[in-house]
């Protein structure tokens, strides 16, 4: 987290602002056009992918990697891997 500070009418306001750990190459507005499509893109977090998804059926790791697996309709599956960060690293 980074410290930022601002003078205000009221006083001196010291506040904290969390930095972006994951997907810094992915901008605000791509994220959030994915995120409205329902779809998973490299650089989410865990957050966004269970707001897009929802709670997944089956979470494995590994090495400090996480799996996320979703069952689809239709027997299909999808699979979500995040790295040590708990960002999107990949799917199928």
């Amino acid at each position: 987290m980074q410290k930022h500070e601002r003078n205000s009418p009221g006083g001196h306001i010291v506040g904290l602002r969390r930095e972006r750990t994951c997907g810094a190459d992915l901008e605000d507005n791509e994220r959030r056009r994915a995120m409205v499509r329902h779809e998973i893109r490299s650089g989410m977090t865990r957050a966004e992918v269970e707001s897009v998804l929802g709670k997944p059926d089956k979470v494995s790791g590994k090495d400090g990697q996480v799996r996320y697996q979703y069952s689809e309709k239709h027997g299909k599956q999808q699979t979500v891997n995040f790295d040590e960060a708990g960002c999107v690293k990949g799917k199928r």
